[in-house]
């Protein structure tokens, strides 16, 4: 009924007072059944509630268990996934590991961390979804979720220590500088060598290896992709200078890393033959080497690849390609 017939059979005035105490009355009414444990509106709002909270709890569980199988999965089955190509496969996680980490023994930390945290985050979400879903109440709920935490922390602080320990090799840069040639013909030819990748694709400036990233072939690795950029040339004559580069964890050994970089590079009258490639020592690790050609051309000048002609003009109009 409405406020309005409700006054009606009470038999009382309808006014803006009488309509205000009215509604007052039903807002206490209201608030009362809410409160009170026993109402039909607090009992049908406890089952709803409780019946979300099931739903919940059951896909917890069911996220959790999912996950539990990924995990055990990706920890003890040995999966060559990573995209490095050894011998025609890919490597698995001990080998990926022995290109990117300091000591190749610690990968046994890194794993064994990396498996803590994630059981410790699936068991936690299993365990969320039981109390949701069977209203667990215990003390040692409380206990379960806090040592469940605390684990956590541990695995992910064990991963941490290797990321940290590991990335300290990355913290300086070295490189040196080699000159490859000089002509002063009008044109300078460019002949790139045959990729080691079907898939490889060349562009104006650099050579990107698509596909898979590095290779590794008796003790080396091998990574496709080099960059050549142009200036313009302060004589008559074209310039060709290759900068080698690495990271360590100080000067010294990041130059070491870099003369230890090889490509194949040579300049015979104004013919430049490169590889659209290099190698290092896979006992270097994987330390960002890289192959930086520079060519200076001269005014008036150009230099031409298989599919296309790199010019003065170029230069000037972008100062570099």
């Amino acid at each position: 009924k409405t406020n309005v017939e409700r006054l009606q059979m009470q038999g009382r005035p309808i006014n803006l007072e009488t309509l205000k105490e009215e509604l007052g009355d039903v807002t206490q009414r209201f608030s009362r059944s809410i409160s009170d444990e026993n109402s039909p509106v607090r009992q049908r709002i406890n089952s709803f509630g409780r019946g979300i909270a099931k739903l919940i709890g059951f896909c917890l569980i069911l996220f959790g268990s999912i996950n539990m199988v990924f995990l055990f999965i990706a920890a003890f089955v040995d999966m060559a996934v990573f995209p490095f190509n050894e011998n025609g496969n890919q490597l698995n996680f001990n080998q990926f590991a022995d290109l990117i980490l300091i000591d190749s023994s610690n990968s046994l930390y890194l794993w064994l961390g990396g498996f803590i945290a994630g059981l410790s985050y699936v068991i936690f979400i299993i365990l969320l979804g039981s109390v949701m879903l069977f209203r667990l109440r215990s003390k040692w709920i409380k206990r379960s979720f806090l040592g469940l935490l605390a684990t956590g922390i541990i695995g992910i602080s064990m991963m941490a220590y290797q990321g940290i320990r590991t990335g300290s090799d990355f913290t300086i840069s070295g490189e040196y500088e080699t000159k490859i040639g000089d002509t002063a013909d009008s044109v300078l030819n460019v002949n790139i060598l045959e990729s080691l990748h079907p898939n490889h694709v060349s562009s104006g400036h650099d050579y990107d290896f698509r596909g898979k990233f590095f290779e590794i072939e008796n003790g080396k690795v091998i990574e496709t992709g080099i960059d050549i950029y142009y200036a313009l040339s302060e004589d008559s004559s074209f310039h060709v200078y290759a900068e080698y580069s690495a990271q360590g964890n100080g000067e010294k050994s990041a130059v070491e890393r870099s003369k230890h970089i090889s490509h194949e590079i040579r300049m015979e009258g104004n013919l430049l033959t490169l590889a659209p490639y290099f190698r290092f020592p896979k006992a270097d690790k994987i330390r960002a080497q890289s192959v930086t050609l520079t060519i200076q051309i001269p005014a008036g000048k150009k230099v031409k690849f298989k599919d296309h002609t790199v010019t003065s003009d170029d230069v000037k109009d972008s100062g570099e390609i």
